[in-house]
């Protein structure tokens, strides 16, 4: 079985395909649901900068992920005061968003 292979009960875990660094703390990861996109990731970040003032900050970024090659590609990335949970869309929309992106 490969290093990036564990077995977890009856079920085969993909556990390290690629990694990447992100400004806060990763508070969602979701992959699209749908089979023309199942290579989209999703992660959402949120940090509290605690103070006399708080402040927020986080970020929104979308990668293509190849299990393939082991390769995760930053496609998306857009500052934010931070995103506490994300939902891919539940409609065909989705798909058709994406049609013109780099993201295929």
């Amino acid at each position: 079985m490969s290093d990036d292979l564990r077995l977890l009960g009856n079920h085969l875990a993909v556990m390290d395909v690629a990694h990447c660094y992100l400004q806060g703390n990763a508070d969602a990861v979701e992959f699209c649901p749908y089979d023309c996109y199942h290579n989209v990731l999703a992660v959402s970040t949120y940090t509290l900068q605690k103070s006399c003032q708080p402040s927020r900050h986080g970020s929104i970024s979308l990668f293509n992920v190849d299990v393939e090659t082991g390769h995760l590609d930053l496609v998306f990335n857009e500052e934010t005061a931070g995103i506490f949970d994300i939902k891919v869309e539940s409609t065909w929309r989705a798909c058709e968003s994406f049609s013109s992106s780099s993201i295929c």
